[in-house]
């Protein structure tokens, strides 16, 4: 249990990191999926299909990374929204819901949250 705590807490501190170095910059001008108050971040991964078990580990532990981020008052006042999508670990599935996380949702930061879909293009 202590140390999951402490994998919790170091991607908290490297996620906070990370963003910050990507946002700051950012927060001069409009930045897609970043308003006054949220910073959007899509995720794509397998929820469902044979390697569903991945995908829903992996972006079950991001999302409490985001909740903590959250609780101790987001980044520079913004909340974080994760929004996650099946990619069914396929290919042309990945692409595409990379595609509507992109033009549709319209998120600041997409991540793949697995190697498995060979969607590398």
């Amino acid at each position: 249990m202590q140390t999951v705590r402490r994998w919790i807490h170091l991607s908290t501190v490297a996620l906070l990191m990370g963003l910050l170095g990507l946002v700051g910059p950012a927060l001069a001008g409009h930045t897609v999926g970043v308003t006054d108050d949220s910073i959007t971040i899509g995720s794509f991964g397998a929820l469902t299909g044979p390697y569903y078990l991945f995908g829903k580990l992996i972006m079950n532990g991001a999302e409490a990374v985001y909740h903590e981020v959250n609780k101790q008052g987001g980044i520079h006042g913004r909340r974080l929204m994760f929004i996650r999508v099946d990619d069914r670990c396929d290919a042309a599935t990945a692409i595409a819901v990379a595609k509507k996380l992109l033009h549709q949702h319209v998120v600041f930061m997409p991540c793949l949250w697995h190697p498995i879909s060979g969607a590398r293009r």
